[in-house]
């Protein structure tokens, strides 16, 4: 059987809605992770403006940090640092080692060789330890393409709009209404009382009791 006109359409409102219902919510469950660990345990999330640390961090992606106490950074940690190669902004990089001059070799996971600037132990922010992929990158897009960052907030709005608004039942056609008057109920038919005359077409009046006879017609 071949789908109708409206079966279509109604089939692909359903989809759409099912689309806005899924984006929203790994949006929600992205946003929960960021936001628990940041409010429960002072982790603070960073969003990830460049790649050299990619593949395992991303650009857009956001890594929460633990804040660092001074404790012994071993191979591997990820370390959020000061960097006075770049006036002082935060750089994301992995520990290769120690520095024979002091502190920490750091080397970014994309880059062929290791950082030329050892990063001494007070410089260090934060350790790497919660890694949530994406969710920074309508932040990313505000600060560098505000086009991209406009088309993202009209399709987020549009989902938003479309898995909210408000449903008609089946057969029930949106617009104007017609109001149309309640039909009224029929009108009973006068009671005849019993002392009423009932008047008779071509007959004289004629009341209870009273006998009428018809005349003889009458010879001329």
């Amino acid at each position: 059987m071949v789908p109708t006109t409206r079966e279509r359409a109604g089939r692909g409102a359903a989809g759409s809605a099912l689309a806005a219902a899924f984006y929203l919510l790994l949006l929600a469950w992205l946003l929960l992770f960021v936001v628990t660990p940041a409010a429960a345990l002072r982790w603070e999330p960073v969003v990830i403006t460049s790649g050299s640390m990619a593949p395992a961090v991303r650009t857009g992606d956001v890594v929460l940090l633990e804040p660092f106490d001074g404790e012994l950074l071993a191979p591997g940690t990820v370390i959020a640092y000061q960097d006075r190669a770049r006036g002082g902004d935060l750089t994301l990089h992995r520990v290769v080692g120690e520095h024979p001059a002091g502190g920490y070799r750091t080397k970014g996971d994309a880059n062929a060789g290791a950082d030329s600037t050892p990063v001494q132990p007070e410089l260090v922010v934060g350790v790497g330890r919660l890694l949530v992929p994406m969710i920074g990158l309508p932040a990313r897009w505000l600060a560098t393409d505000p086009v991209l960052f406009t088309a993202w907030l009209v399709a987020t709005g549009c989902a938003v709009t479309l898995l909210t608004m408000r449903r008609e039942p089946a057969g029930v056609t949106t617009g104007s209404a017609r109001h149309t008057r309640p039909a009224r109920p029929p009108e009973p038919a006068p009671a005849v009382s019993a002392q009423e005359p009932v008047p008779a077409t071509g007959l004289p009046e004629c009341r209870v009791g009273q006998v009428w006879t018809a005349r003889p017609p009458v010879a001329g």
